[in-house]
């Protein structure tokens, strides 16, 4: 409750990649801090909108223009695919090392472009 009011206070309810379960996440990394997670929520939110991570999620704004061609193409020949969450609701993202050509991945985006994604 205390955190729930101290997003309300910092304007972060407003968000919408803040949830509930987010919140708590956030919380139980600061050892149930509450103005430590606050802090830590509001450098996070400032973060995504720096980064433009909104608009990479919706595939539009100029970073994810630039991106998406080389994110397509490095698709083609990275094998891997998203399974799920786990008991946490953390994801699970599989990846078929056995399957992969780092030739091709190499080929297909610089090694920049690929500590981006």
């Amino acid at each position: 409750e205390q955190l729930r009011q101290a997003r309300a206070k910092a304007g972060l309810d407003q968000n919408e990649h803040i949830t509930e379960f987010t919140a708590y996440r956030f919380l139980k990394a600061a050892k149930f801090d509450v103005q430590n997670a606050a802090t830590n929520l509001r450098n996070h939110g400032g973060w995504r909108e720096q980064e433009g991570v909104e608009d990479l999620f919706e595939m539009t704004g100029p970073k994810a223009q630039a991106v998406l061609p080389v994110l397509k193409r490095v698709q083609e020949v990275y094998p891997c695919y998203w399974y799920g969450v786990d008991r946490e609701y953390r994801p699970i993202e599989v990846k078929l090392m056995g399957r992969l050509s780092f030739g091709e991945v190499f080929g297909a985006a610089s090694q920049d472009q690929l500590f981006g994604f």
